[in-house]
């Protein structure tokens, strides 16, 4: 949503999730439309209902059982024999008719977990560049542990938000980060960013991140937007309620509100539980 303020960016929400939106209608996009209705995304559903490439309902199956965080456990082989290669392949054609339809932009994915990650990288089509955002693994647990079970906006229809006990949280925080580290260390272009940095500053924090990530350009003008920047409207895909919201600044309070929330002696707990992963992205315990 921050990166929605520069031209020539697309961000599209949570793409992980699109082939089972369209298959099970109902949900809405970022704008508020009906996500296969909405002006961005209809041409979209169009020209992939109609490619040769792509077998619509078999994408929706495929994503379903194998792009989740629970597959990362798999042998590459099995999954790849299991029609992982055929769902990558599918989901570069989503890319490439999104890159065509959208302006030819940098396609901005906020899927979050590395099974996707795999799938791009699998699919070899797509100038593939990772910003690895990180938050205290107990921040996320907490998250977890609290967040709504319905979505906030009445008139967005959609699947109970999920939650998940401080353990189990916890435990998917260090799977999917490790997960994420392992594939970037196999010659991935990527960077890491901690949100309690994005949090305080926002344009500056940003816009280091994509020096690093080769789009001096675009962190350039980040830089220029300066204290002005604000989250904007965007066509997402799934994610949570926030994307709804009216443009606002990033609060920095969000970053520490769990330190006030959650009781003291589970935090010391899951710190001492994942301290070496939470020194090596700089959290004390």
């Amino acid at each position: 949503m921050l990166l929605a303020n520069l031209t020539g960016f697309v961000p599209i929400g949570e793409a992980r999730f699109f082939w089972e939106y369209v298959r099970d209608g109902g949900h809405r996009c970022g704008c508020r439309e009906p996500l296969v209705g909405c002006a961005a995304w209809e041409p979209v559903v169009r020209a992939l209902s109609a490619s040769r490439e792509v077998d619509m309902a078999e994408a929706a199956r495929l994503a379903r059982s194998l792009d989740r965080t629970r597959t990362l456990l798999l042998p590459w082989r099995r999954s790849a024999d299991g029609g992982y290669r055929k769902l990558a392949g599918f989901t570069a054609t989503l890319y490439e008719t999104i890159w065509r339809l959208g302006g030819a932009g940098v396609i901005v994915d906020s899927s979050k977990v590395p099974s996707h990650l795999r799938l791009l990288e699998a699919g070899g089509r797509v100038d593939l560049r990772v910003l690895h955002l990180v938050r205290d693994g107990r921040a996320v647990a907490h998250s977890w542990s609290r967040r709504s079970k319905r979505e906030v906006v009445t008139d967005a229809p959609g699947p109970p938000l999920p939650r998940r006990s401080i353990l189990s949280g916890m435990a998917r925080w260090v799977v999917e980060n490790a997960a994420t580290e392992s594939l970037c260390r196999q010659g991935l272009r990527h960077t890491t960013m901690r949100f309690e940095e994005l949090a305080v500053e926002p344009a500056s924090t940003l816009a280091a991140a994509l020096v690093s990530l080769g789009l001096e350009a675009a962190a350039a003008r980040l830089t220029e937007l300066g204290g002005s920047l604000r989250t904007a409207a965007t066509h997402g895909i799934g994610g949570n309620p926030v994307r709804f919201a009216p443009a606002r600044p990033v609060d920095p309070s969000e970053a520490t509100k769990w330190r006030r929330e959650m009781p003291r002696a589970a935090a010391w707990s899951l710190g001492c539980l994942v301290a070496p992963l939470l020194w090596r992205y700089g959290y004390e315990i």
